[in-house]
């Protein structure tokens, strides 16, 4: 490129939260020069990141160079061969400053590195492709791998990445002849290329090289197995370009060398140029291995390097730029990289309009649907968990829209995969036209589906982050959410979108949180999870549960009542907790309680309704009985409108709910359809549970109405006590309403007298059913069936 062309540098040390652990040695530390290049067209940027083991040069001869020709540097060419990672970064920067325009690259399935912490059970980066480091081949790392082989499901794979350590390959033939192995890295040093070409043609096959190709010039035009190609060290990347047209039938694996996000931005794109990059899953699986993905907020001598002051990029000025793309970077480190789940190629040969997806893992069923709901199709987010009833009924609304709308296809299960962000998901169905499907009912209730389009779910989203990250949504870029609800319910597809709505990531997490199971790492700066209170109350009695929750910004609770003493006990933790107010037909929430306001709030207020703000999408009234607008604090019933609204829903929407609106604040009662009917009397049964849930030894209260011939309908009431192997209660119950510590009466008398003193006699309960737990399900949803099983119990 002719022109001046002038160049300041800066030296930068990064910090891996663990020891990293290879073959060539354990790593602390990664160093590295990022490259400021402008010529009269503009500027661009590229880092120097060579890598112990790889050949090339070290940093002090990059540095020397820059110091005595950067004056004279006007191509990349004019930088001599022995400085290949130099040459490289030059080159990033010239073509970004030729091509300023050039679009991001497209995501690139990817490879997760396992560490002794992250496993494929509880890895955040969910993915069907994990690489793992081994050093020697002593009897404990091959227990290690056959331990981590044990571990992966269906269609996943291990890539075991030997650095050119180990003192023979035929410990590890065995390891070979597994399908699930995909192939063994380097597995001798590149001295030792003979004695690799001497194993039989199959062994070859499953046989990488790494270290051995880590320039242009030393990529074999004849070896039968995958060469990891790491971008940043080739130097000449014309000549590899040459030789990928020679050699289109290669297998190439592109991968990081844990560089800053400047330079991983740059391997990317030049990863996605090759058109077989997205058949196969390359090595940028490293985010999360440094204090933050993007930058360090300081650099090796504290002080600016480099010379060409004349363009004023002085100390100042890198300083302001560093701290820039410190935000900067993180989000694009997250939005370029297989961060969330693996999405299906099988959608890609679908022809249909319709997809029904059935798939009942979690990560692979998420994945199904944002492929297809990114290819503008309408997506049928079936429950695979259905009986044979909610079956007939759903395939009945998919035979109606195999009717309009050619035949549905159902997919099943998941194969091959790519990766797809939520980011790029989105803002491709948003010109597709997609449509989600979700399922509502199904628990008793008569299924159906709620239609939801990209802009609803879009408008949903962008309103719930700036709300569960509050006064600092704006720093949300980068955020991780973590789910342990079904996607097949819309608690657990939004997490995607409001991942897709701050360039966020999505973790899926098992929905037991069972002792002996491992927490997720979460390295994020903003983090947020979804919890029902079952969920809640495990997290809080395993041995580090409630640090690892108050890792979160947001603890986001949802589903049934939570009784006053585990809120309390969430408080006391400094659990930042919020509950919010919203359904399938309205894209999930449409008013939430801060976790502030959680924190700020009195145990006294507990067993009361929360009060929720509404959120900026949404418009709630509430209508008076004679179908007028309630006056401040009136109760009533509740009108919504809101642009996360279902495009099939009139506006207003009338969900069913009773509740008051002051403020801006919104306060749900309850269901208006509820209320008992007995002996000619009306009882709210919310009230006679807020007062179960005070009276003392009680867990989790509902109050239900049971047909009766004499009574119309009897009060039935369903309590989970404190303690399950007893038929009393250790409370008694004093003049003035608390609670003492002494062993009181049977635990029905105890609480219909704990009613009868709060309330009218016809609302204390005439039957009472003690249950290991109430009837609702994984969502915290009423299971209508499961409560008629119940119900049917003539014990109590």
């Amino acid at each position: 490129m002719a022109g001046t062309v002038s160049i300041q540098w800066l030296r930068y040390l990064r910090h891996f939260r663990r020891p990293l652990r290879t073959g060539a040695g354990v790593f602390t530390t990664r160093t590295g020069i990022v490259l400021r290049v402008e010529t009269d067209s503009g500027a661009g940027f590229g880092e120097v990141a060579p890598w112990s083991g790889f050949g090339g040069e070290n940093l002090s001869d990059a540095e020397a160079f820059l110091r005595e020709n950067s004056g004279a540097i006007v191509a990349a060419a004019d930088i001599p061969p022995a400085l290949p990672c130099l040459r490289g970064a030059v080159e990033t920067a010239l073509r970004q400053v030729a091509n300023p325009a050039a679009p991001a690259p497209p995501p690139l399935r990817c490879a997760t590195l396992l560490t002794p912490e992250t496993t494929p059970a509880n890895a955040p980066l969910l993915c069907s492709a994990f690489k793992l480091k081994i050093a020697d081949s002593s009897p404990e790392t091959l227990r290690r791998v056959r331990a981590v082989l044990d571990e992966l499901r269906d269609g996943q794979t291990l890539r075991l990445d030997a650095n050119g350590a180990l003192a023979s390959v035929a410990p590890w033939l065995e390891f070979l002849e597994d399908t699930r192995v995909e192939f063994l890295e380097q597995p001798l040093p590149p001295e030792r290329m003979d004695e690799l070409r001497e194993l039989p043609e199959k062994v070859l096959r499953k046989i990488a090289l790494d270290e051995s190709v880590s320039l242009a010039e030393d990529l074999p035009h004849d070896w039968l197995g995958p060469l990891v190609v790491k971008p940043l060290l080739l130097g000449n990347t014309a000549r590899f370009r040459e030789w990928r047209e020679k050699h289109p039938a290669a297998k190439i694996i592109y991968s990081s060398c844990f560089e800053t996000a400047v330079g991983r931005e740059a391997a990317l794109c030049f990863a996605a140029a090759d058109p077989a990059a997205a058949t196969l899953a390359h090595g940028f699986g490293t985010l999360g291995f440094f204090g933050n993905d993007g930058w360090e907020a300081a650099h090796a001598d504290g002080e600016t390097l480099g010379v060409a002051k004349s363009i004023g990029w002085d100390a100042a000025a890198w300083d302001a730029w560093w701290r820039e793309r410190t935000r900067a970077a993180t989000a694009a480190a997250a939005r370029r990289n297989a961060r969330v789940v693996d999405a299906v190629d099988r959608v890609d040969g679908v022809d249909t309009a319709d997809v029904v997806v059935t798939e009942p893992v979690p990560a692979r069923y998420a994945a199904a649907v944002l492929a297809a709901f990114a290819q503008g199709k309408t997506v049928w987010c079936a429950n695979p968990h259905w009986g044979e009833t909610e079956w007939q009924e759903a395939k009945k609304l998919f035979a109606a829209a195999a009717t309009a709308a050619a035949a549905v296809h159902t997919v099943h299960t998941v194969h091959t995969v790519h990766t797809v962000h939520p980011a790029a998901t989105t803002a491709t169905a948003t010109a597709a036209r997609g449509e989600l499907r979700i399922p509502t009912g199904g628990t008793g209730g008569k299924v159906r589906f709620i239609r939801h389009t990209a802009a609803t779910l879009a408008a949903a989203a962008e309103a719930q982050v700036a709300a569960m990250f509050g006064a600092d949504a704006a720093d949300a870029a980068g955020a991780v959410f973590v789910s342990p609800l079904p996607p097949w319910h819309i608690g657990g597809i939004m997490p995607f979108f409001r991942a897709q709505a701050c360039g966020g990531s999505v973790v899926l997490c098992d929905a037991s949180f069972a002792p002996d199971a491992p927490l997720p790492e979460i390295h994020a700066a903003r983090c947020q999870i979804s919890l029902v209170p079952t969920q809640l109350l495990r997290l809080l009695e395993r041995d580090g549960g409630a640090a690892w929750l108050r890792r979160f910004d947001c603890v986001l609770l949802g589903g049934a009542a939570v009784p006053p003493s585990l809120l309390a006990r969430a408080r006391t933790e400094k659990i930042r907790l919020a509950s919010g107010y919203g359904m399938t037909e309205t894209a999930a929430f449409v008013a939430l309680r801060t976790p502030a306001d959680f924190l700020a709030d009195v145990p006294e207020n507990d067993a009361a309704p929360p009060a929720a703000s509404v959120l900026p999408h949404a418009d709630i009234q509430i209508i008076a009985a004679d179908g007028q607008p309630a006056s401040e604090g009136a109760p009533g019933r509740v009108a919504i409108r809101a642009a996360s609204l279902s495009p099939d829903v009139p506006e207003p929407f009338f969900p069913g709910d009773e509740g008051v609106l002051a403020n801006s604040r919104l306060r749900i009662l309850g269901r208006a359809d509820r209320h008992i009917i007995t002996g000619g009397e009306k009882v709210d049964p919310r009230r006679v549970e807020a007062v179960l849930l005070t009276a003392g030894g009680v867990c989790a209260a509902l109050v239900v109405g049971e047909p009766d011939a004499e009574w119309g309908e009897r009060v039935t009431a369903l309590v989970e006590l404190e303690n399950h192997n007893e038929d009393r209660v250790d409370i008694e119950d004093r003049e003035d309403g608390s609670s003492g510590g002494v062993i009181g009466g049977g635990w029905r008398e105890h609480l219909a007298e704990a009613v009868k003193r709060k309330l009218a006699r016809h609302c204390v309960p005439k039957r009472w059913l003690r249950v290991a737990s109430l009837p609702f399900d994984g969502r915290g949803k009423l299971d209508r069936r499961a409560l008629a099983a119940l119900l049917s119990d003539t014990g109590g």
